[in-house]
């Protein structure tokens, strides 16, 4: 391997030395209900009040904007911990309301950099960090002139 090949090789293991371990190590049979971050956008229906349905990025402080209810938390928590908050808000104001969907749109909040020879480096969004080899091949691949 040449030193050129080697440097980038070790570009992209140090970027992914930020990741933190426990995402790496988890496996398929552990799956765990998905914990919203900071970027990821979320479409939130109510099939009682579809004129409530909106669609909303959380922001930088961890929250994201709702008609009728204004702010509220969403980083940190699971999917279903937030339909259970703002149906429980929204229900104060309309007891009609009693159940709402979450959905993920975007994971905006576990992000890998790739660079080096792979077929397409950037940015790559993950709703889990994989492992190495599934980071490269999602990023297309080794090069062909890669070792």
């Amino acid at each position: 391997m040449n030193t050129r090949m080697l440097a980038r090789w070790i570009c992209l293991a140090l970027l992914l030395a930020r990741v933190p371990q426990f995402c790496l190590a988890q496996s398929e049979g552990e799956k765990q209900e998905y914990v919203i971050g900071v970027g990821d956008l979320l479409s939130i229906k109510f099939w009682q009040r579809p004129e409530l349905d909106t669609e909303a990025r959380v922001s930088s402080n961890g929250k994201i904007e709702m008609p009728l209810i204004g702010a509220i938390p969403a980083a940190g928590l699971t999917v279903s911990r937030l339909r259970q908050d703002i149906v429980n808000r929204i229900s104060l104001l309309d007891i009609r309301v009693s159940q709402a969907s979450i959905v993920v749109r975007e994971f905006g909040s576990k992000i890998v950099y790739v660079t080096g020879a792979v077929l397409t480096p950037g940015k790559l969004k993950f709703e889990t960090i994989p492992n190495l080899w599934q980071i490269i091949l999602e990023a297309g691949g080794p090069q062909s002139y890669a070792q």
